[in-house]
């Protein structure tokens, strides 16, 4: 669908195409320019509705008020059924971004739309050099109508590159037999290695496991500790000390922290 954002004087037109054989490794290019352009469509329809945009820092489980580093990346989910307005013809219809109210990007060039649905797309857009503290990134989009949407979000930049522990924790707590041990972390994207240790009460360790993560997203799903399986099953009714030690591979940086686990009968 052609946006209203065009040259109105009809003038030839360009469509180009690109083919790829996964089988053979052929590819394949070529142009048609037998057409004109322009002018305006006389019954286009009617669309009043607006896009839907939904924002994260990082990738797709960051939450709303979140921890992040310094280098990063916004990260824009799109959606209209007239299509996302990406032409830059014009003034003031732009996908754009506003860091901070201070702060504008143009985000046409990194929209993509999902294969074989010109209705939906992502943005993947870097952010460098944040300065430490809060901030809110706002996006405004338009759809081939004109109609416009926009989201904004909430992040914390961490002072410095080294990891940070935003939350160590598990769901649910208390517990009968099962629980999701989960953290959430400020270097999303880096390979992490990970050493949980339970402790009893009165500080005697009782289990230990490692774990490494590979391109970690900002929400950890650590394990599932359940308490029948032959691993745990010695932890009875009680209050118990889970301990979290994160390391960064991608720059050796070090955190830990340490939450309760209720184990009920």
């Amino acid at each position: 669908m052609v946006t209203r954002n065009i040259a109105y004087q009809p003038g030839s037109g360009k469509l180009s195409l690109y083919a790829y054989d996964k089988a053979t490794g052929i590819d394949a290019r070529g142009s048609e320019m037998d057409f004109v352009v322009g002018e305006s469509e006389s019954e286009p329809g009617n669309d009043e509705t607006a896009p839907a945009v939904t924002l994260y820092i990082g990738d797709t489980t960051f939450r709303n008020g979140g921890i992040t580093s310094p280098d990063t990346r916004l990260i824009a989910r799109l959606a209209d059924l007239s299509g996302i307005n990406i032409s830059g013809y014009g003034i003031g219809n732009s996908l754009v971004a506003v860091l901070d109210d201070t702060a504008t990007y143009v985000l046409n060039d990194y929209y993509e739309s999902d294969v074989n649905d010109f209705t939906m797309g992502w943005v993947h857009f870097p952010l460098k050099d944040l300065s430490p503290g809060r901030h809110t990134i706002t996006v405004k989009a338009w759809d081939t109508y004109n109609n416009t949407g926009e989201a904004s979000i909430v992040f914390i930049v961490s002072d410095g590159n080294d990891i940070v522990i935003e939350q160590f924790a598990n769901y649910p707590n208390p517990f009968a037999t099962s629980t999701t041990l989960f953290f959430t972390h400020n270097r999303s994207g880096d390979d992490l290695q990970t050493l949980l240790s339970i402790y009893d009460v009165t500080g005697r360790l009782l289990k230990t496991q490692e774990l490494a993560i590979t391109g970690s997203p900002y929400e950890v799903k650590l394990l599932e500790l359940d308490t029948r399986d032959e691993f745990w099953r010695n932890l009875k009714g009680g209050l118990y000390l889970a301990r979290l030690v994160v390391r960064s591979v991608t720059n050796g940086s070090k955190n830990e922290q340490v939450t309760k686990l209720i184990i009920t009968n």
